[in-house]
């Protein structure tokens, strides 16, 4: 029998409403994308993991591929970017990946990069609202249209800190030609501000891509909700002629419908775990069957 989905449900699917229920809200959307790209990638496929730190995604991601995909790891902090090498190199999956010791942006250049070292998570492109005091580095920038070149791209996930419109900015050739799934942050009023566009220009790229995007509750992101409090800072965008629009919305729906059976995640090892194998963790909560019939065999 096909799960019912979060609106059939008749369930609220703001996000305020469901970060209110659980209080690993946070690992929770880490697994619904793990969810997502599990069903979309490919073994051939190549793929982009801006912000890749320690490797979170980027280990089942890289599990996803086989001797003709490849994944493109960004990291920018030179010793994270090492021990994402290692957690690599010790899973068997480093020969599948590309290490790149720069951050993502809209340009071939150089800047200024904020290392939050309470939480190197949360390093970003330095921006103007950054205190002057804030400890910085010189990294270089990179666009994704210069990396992949003439490649097919399949996939992008962005966590940025709010640069992810600059890095998606930096690939519209690789977009118009690929039209991958992209996957990223906005905070958008604040993003915006911090690295100087309008929505406008957020708005008018992905028209002209001819790009639908949703938050990662299902939500239509448009220009009249720019500033709703009601939709998540996690978004999900892809071609308007997408053949999986239905089955991603589908993925994102259940996945939340079935959210009080989820098991809490209560350490950064659980959740490491979950997104690794997101099956797995959503049937041990005897989660609905429709997800993983729906997900990638």
């Amino acid at each position: 029998m096909p799960t019912r989905s979060y609106r059939d449900l008749g369930q609220e699917i703001s996000f305020r409403s469901i970060k209110s229920q659980r209080p690993d809200y946070n690992p929770q959307v880490e697994i619904c994308v793990s969810v997502l790209y599990h069903r979309i990638i490919q073994p051939t496929d190549i793929v982009i993991d801006g912000g890749a730190n320690a490797g979170l995604h980027a280990l089942p991601i890289a599990a996803l591929l086989g001797l003709t995909g490849h994944l493109h790891c960004f990291e920018p902090i030179p010793s994270i970017a090492a021990g994402l090498a290692n957690n690599l190199y010790r899973a068997g999956l480093l020969s599948r990946c590309s290490i790149h010791g720069q951050a993502l942006s809209d340009a071939d250049a150089t800047t200024e990069f904020f290392v939050n070292e309470a939480n190197p998570a949360l390093s970003h492109i330095r921006n103007k609202f950054i205190d002057s005091d804030s400890e910085t580095i010189a990294v270089p920038t990179r666009k994704i249209d210069t990396v992949v070149g003439e490649e097919a791209l399949a996939f992008v996930k962005l966590d940025l800190e709010g640069a992810d419109f600059l890095a998606i900015r930096g690939a519209i050739n690789t977009i118009r030609r690929s039209l991958p799934i992209i996957v990223f942050e906005n905070s958008r009023k604040w993003a915006a501000r911090c690295y100087g566009y309008e929505k406008e220009e957020f708005f008018g790229l992905f028209d002209e891509l001819d790009y639908r995007i949703i938050d990662l509750h299902g939500r239509e992101l448009r220009s009249e909700n720019w500033e709703d409090p009601d939709l998540a800072f996690e978004f999900l965008a892809a071609s308007c002629a997408d053949p999986r629009w239905d089955e991603l919305l589908n993925l994102i729906e259940n996945f939340w419908a079935s959210m009080s059976m989820h098991p809490i995640i209560g350490e950064w090892r659980d959740c490491a775990a979950a997104v690794r194998d997101p099956i797995a963790y959503l049937q041990q909560g005897g989660s609905t069957p429709g997800l993983a019939q729906s997900s990638r065999e």
